[in-house]
């Protein structure tokens, strides 16, 4: 069985024939989920995240509402290039700039984690 770094697999089409088979498939991680999947609800008690009602994420309160913050000043800036698509985006560049932070901090971590679990022990 293959072995994915990353807990999710998101996929396009799922088709049945004798088996099931997924088509399109992709590995992903949780902060992408986080960013750009569903609604998030934080369960400050639990020091947990829901995506979309039903994705589970343990998290530190602060972080869920770092993200939580973060993913609402994404959609605004969507929202505004949607509706203004020559609208120079360039005075809220930090929004870009710490996603792509956050983004390249898992994956990061993730490498981290893979070359370690992948060194023969000493």
């Amino acid at each position: 069985a293959p072995n994915f770094d990353a807990r999710f697999l998101l996929y396009h089409e799922k088709v049945r024939t004798t088996k099931v088979y997924i088509r399109d498939a992709t590995a992903v991680g949780s902060y992408p989920l986080l960013l750009f999947g569903g609604k998030i609800k934080i369960n400050h008690e639990r020091s947990s995240a829901v995506c979309d009602g039903w994705i589970h994420f343990r998290a530190a309160p602060r972080v869920a509402v770092l993200f939580k913050h973060l993913r609402a000043e994404l959609d605004a800036l969507l929202m505004e290039k949607i509706a203004s698509p020559a609208m120079d985006i360039s005075h809220r560049v930090d929004v870009v700039r710490a996603i792509v932070e956050v983004l390249d901090s898992e994956s990061a971590a993730t490498l981290e984690r893979s070359a370690l679990a992948s060194s023969p022990a000493p």
